[in-house]
């Protein structure tokens, strides 16, 4: 069987003794790749590994970018708000308004994406926080902050469009490792955010944390344009089968420069009105759906949201903390936690999928038995939040 870009024969062969060279050899021959790459070298799933890779990173860094955005200004809320002659608690207000529309916005995004993909929503939301991060920094009262900060909490595209990206790039048993990555980036992008805002807010001043992100943005959006293709890919009238089809031709530059346009229409779909809130709300209808999205958004909310606007103001009226000790309090211990529980999360998950498939006579169990491993978090966050 000719080789995948992935190269299957080196994956099966190292996953086993010296001496099951024949045995092996057979696994790969029955191997069936989900899904079924086309002989189409424009097929995401038939491009070299390093240029997977390289998409990947770029999305990951949208990802971070997002939560920096988010949350760099934390830190700096007392030194904002006396300029602005506001409270530290209606300081947050700006963030929190970010954080609403980090959730409304994958309502527009993803069906767009769908239908016109990923590259011109990626290219168009990373703009939108650099212009949005930049009038956040040249704001002159407290409702222009907010009213950029409303266009700015549009951005983080990769927030929901990262997950899509991973499917169009990996196969099945690829995506565990590349959404792991991911998700570690993206998680501790609002977690290293206080970091560098309170660095800079300290002395600096608040308005260059927001021009830190615009050239942060800005910096992506030449880097997207010019390296980040199209990976929206029609899989219709495929066959699934365990050889691998004749490639029509090499991957070429031409074949990469051929992805870069501003949009490619996805001919199977027509946008409609329906597919902006329509399948979210039938996903509702799945407890297995359901229950592990509630968890994940009272977990993240109470771990990671709440601190990010409460402990500007808590910090600073009963420690007398400055801004960078702000940041650097809780931004660290984030970051330290997330990094941690992201490594034994997997490790955890492992053990477990090994002892359902043990009792399972071998078969793959169900994929709800990973939901086993939530209650490591359910017991910690409460214990973390006592006085």
């Amino acid at each position: 069987m000719e080789k995948s870009s992935i190269n299957l024969e080196e994956e099966v062969a190292s996953s086993g003794a010296p001496g099951d060279a024949e045995k092996n050899t057979e696994q790969i021959s029955q191997l069936i790749l989900i899904p079924q790459p086309s002989s189409d070298p424009a097929d995401p799933l038939n491009w070299p590994m390093a240029l997977k890779i390289a998409i990947l990173l770029q999305v990951c860094l949208l990802g971070a970018l997002g939560g920096l955005n988010t949350a760099i200004i934390n830190p700096a809320y007392g030194p904002m708000a006396k300029e602005l002659g506001i409270s530290t608690v209606t300081a947050s207000y700006q963030t929190t308004v970010v954080i609403a529309l980090n959730g409304v916005g994958p309502f527009l995004w993803i069906p767009l994406a769908n239908v016109y993909g990923r590259r011109p929503i990626y290219l168009f939301t990373t703009l939108l926080g650099f212009g949005s991060a930049l009038g956040s920094a040249y704001a002159k009262s407290f409702g222009q902050l907010l009213a950029a900060r409303v266009f700015n909490g549009f951005f983080p595209a990769a927030f929901a469009l990262g997950p899509a990206t991973v499917v169009d790039l990996f196969f099945l048993h690829q995506r565990g490792r590349a959404l792991g990555t991911f998700t570690v980036m993206l998680t501790n992008g609002s977690h290293l955010a206080p970091i560098v805002g309170g660095l800079i807010g300290q002395y600096c001043g608040w308005r260059w944390t927001f021009k830190v992100a615009a050239i942060c943005d800005a910096v992506m959006v030449v880097v997207v344009f010019f390296c980040l293709p199209e990976t929206l890919f029609s899989r219709k009238n495929i066959v699934e089968n365990a050889e691998r089809p004749p490639m029509r031709g090499p991957f070429t530059i031409k074949t990469y420069i051929s992805r870069l346009g501003l949009y490619t229409k996805n001919q199977e779909l027509d946008l409609k009105p329906r597919h902006f809130v329509w399948p979210s709300i039938k996903m509702v209808m799945y407890p297995s759906v359901l229950f592990p999205a509630l968890y994940y958004a009272s977990q993240y909310g109470f771990a990671s949201i709440l601190p990010a606007v409460t402990v500007a103001h808590i910090f600073q009226q009963f420690f007398h903390w400055d801004t960078l000790d702000i940041g650097l309090g809780y931004g660290a211990a984030l970051t330290i936690g997330a990094s941690l529980g992201e490594l034994a999360a997997g490790m955890v998950v492992d053990s477990i999928v090994k002892r359902a498939r043990a009792r399972n006579g071998g078969k793959a169990p169900d994929p709800e038995v990973r939901l086993q491993a939530i209650w490591t978090g359910e017991i910690l966050l409460p214990v973390s939040c006592r006085d």
